[in-house]
């Protein structure tokens, strides 16, 4: 397995509330997070909601299970990818200056031939939808 884990952040150009509003919506997710081609609630276990996940490229590959949790008080979102080509955890926030996304997941061991490509896919992803999140 190929092992992603990095942190980026994003200062704030809209107010806090109107940046929450964006990351805590899920129905809008594949609006700033383009990696998403849709996002499917499925279920609930708790205070989780169960998605389906079909991501934004081509193949067999391109499907998965996700549970989230909006933690509204601390003004967070906590992915865990369970099924599919990613699985692992991912946690965005809303913080009083800036937005920020941290990951740790592990790809695929057929992705494995990509890992640098990869890699840095997902952080300029992860950047790019911080900036549509907090501007």
């Amino acid at each position: 397995m190929l092992r992603v884990h990095f942190t980026v952040a994003r200062p704030l150009a809209v107010p806090r509330d109107v940046a929450w509003s964006r990351l805590a919506d899920l129905d809008k997710m594949p609006l700033y997070w383009r990696g998403h081609r849709r996002v499917e609630p499925i279920g609930r276990e708790g205070d989780l909601t169960i998605v389906r996940v079909t991501f934004a490229f081509p193949g067999p590959l391109n499907g998965g299970i996700a549970r989230i949790r909006v933690d509204h008080q601390r003004r967070e979102v906590a992915i865990e990818y369970v099924e599919g080509p990613i699985r692992g955890l991912v946690r965005n926030s809303v913080g009083d200056v800036e937005v920020t996304s941290t990951w740790d997941v592990e790809a695929s061991p057929c992705l494995l031939p990509l890992a640098p490509w990869l890699k840095r896919h997902l952080y300029v992803g992860a950047l790019r939808a911080l900036e549509r999140i907090s501007g």
